[in-house]
């Protein structure tokens, strides 16, 4: 008896390299790819429709960010492995976030085809993958902060966006939220480190992650 092909399912807005993409991942012989959609929306309702195993999945679509459609594809499917296929370079804005949505991997679009298949198969077999390029910009040292415990992944995005100077609408844009859900996030920040404004946030921040302060 045959055994059951891994579906995978490609969502990104360029033909061509989608296209060179399913021929990469269906020389592995277990892989078929069930489908293939050029907007969020569109690879949102292939996923409820179909049930893939694996999506490989680009962040800058047309419609909806890539975020929002892990996002969702995460409530269809709790199983299914989110790998995040992209060739944009400050991921590191969305990485907490994503790693919140339980991503299963994360590739670049510069890697070979025997990388990205090996990667394929790692993710198959039950292991996360990043690259060693993002590690430095996990907030690891913030688990051994009490102040710090109680933030979500948005909120530790957020602090990184405000140390780099950015308004509270540069934030809302980049994280692709709304100017009241960054100010509602901020005045949880302000109560979580015990602080009144933007620049004791950063200046504890700093503190905390043993920046300096200039």
């Amino acid at each position: 008896m045959q055994k059951d092909k891994v579906k995978i399912l490609i969502i990104d807005d360029h033909p061509a390299l989608a296209y060179g993409t399913q021929l990469i991942v269906e020389q592995l012989p277990f892989v078929e790819v069930m489908g293939v959609a050029q907007k969020g929306s569109e690879g949102v309702l292939l996923a409820e429709r179909e049930t893939p195993d694996l999506v490989l999945l680009d962040l800058s679509l047309p419609d909806l960010h890539g975020l929002e459609v892990a996002k969702q594809i995460r409530t269809l499917h709790a199983d299914a492995h989110i790998v995040v296929y992209t060739g944009e370079e400050n991921i590191e804005l969305y990485l907490n976030s994503l790693l919140s949505v339980g991503i299963s991997g994360l590739i670049h679009k510069r890697v070979s085809p025997t990388q990205l298949l090996r990667t394929v198969e790692l993710i198959l077999e039950g292991q996360v993958v990043l690259p060693k390029s993002v590690f430095k910009h996990l907030n690891c040292k913030f688990v051994e902060s009490n102040e710090l415990n109680g933030l979500k992944s948005i909120d530790l995005d957020i602090l990184k966006l405000l140390m780099e100077g950015n308004t509270n609408f540069e934030i809302a844009q980049t994280l692709h939220v709304s100017i009241k859900t960054v100010e509602n996030h901020l005045t949880y920040i302000y109560r979580q480190l015990g602080v009144g404004s933007r620049t004791e946030a950063i200046r504890k921040y700093q503190l905390i992650m043993d920046i300096g302060v200039r």
